[in-house]
């Protein structure tokens, strides 16, 4: 079964359906997750296909994921952060392991955190929310008031160098580079 999976996933890529082995598991992976994506999405009016693109750079979809600096599950959410917006949620009863035991909830919380970062970055440009979402709000506020807002320190970043991997320029790319994809996919639909 493994063999005839592998080669089903090697098709696919040499048919240029999709990129890499990575990109097709994480695919299957965000399509399973698609209803309750959608439900977390819509509850705080964020692009359903943006939180996939985030799922897609922070976990490849794989909820048990625990980063380096303690970052949980499918949004990689810091304890913390997660725990303020259960907080202001209502939700009485909030474990740090609930990030990687319950997918629903993880979502949940990283939405309601984005939709705190549209609500401090503006509603216009993706851009300077993930800028925010992938660096800290606080730190990314003080990049953009230092530069004369987020226009001029892209421009300045930009001019230092390209963005490598690793770098917020490259992650707000490559969130919406794979948001795109999804949706010219329909990979949420129901």
């Amino acid at each position: 079964m493994a063999v005839l999976v592998s080669s089903a996933v090697g098709l696919l890529v040499a048919a240029g359906v999709f990129e890499s082995p990575r990109d097709v598991l994480a695919s299957v992976r965000i399509h399973a997750l698609a209803e309750d994506l959608r439900a977390a999405a819509a509850e705080f009016h964020i692009d359903p296909y943006l939180v996939a693109g985030i799922v897609d750079a922070e976990s490849s979809g794989r909820v048990d994921v625990i980063s380096s600096v303690g970052a949980m599950g499918l949004m990689q959410l810091r304890p913390d952060t997660a725990a303020e917006r259960a907080r202001r949620l209502g939700i009485e009863r909030f474990e740090d392991s609930d990030l990687i035991e319950d997918p629903g909830l993880n979502l949940r919380l990283g939405c309601a955190y984005l939709r705190y970062l549209f609500d401090r970055f503006g509603e216009d440009d993706p851009r300077p929310v993930l800028v925010a979402y992938n660096a800290g709000p606080n730190k990314a506020a003080r990049w953009f008031t230092e530069a004369g807002g987020f226009e001029p320190w892209l421009a300045e970043q930009n001019a230092l160098a390209p963005a490598r991997p690793g770098s917020v320029r490259h992650y707000f790319a490559k969130v919406l580079a794979s948001a795109q994809r999804y949706r010219e996919r329909g990979l949420l639909e129901p």
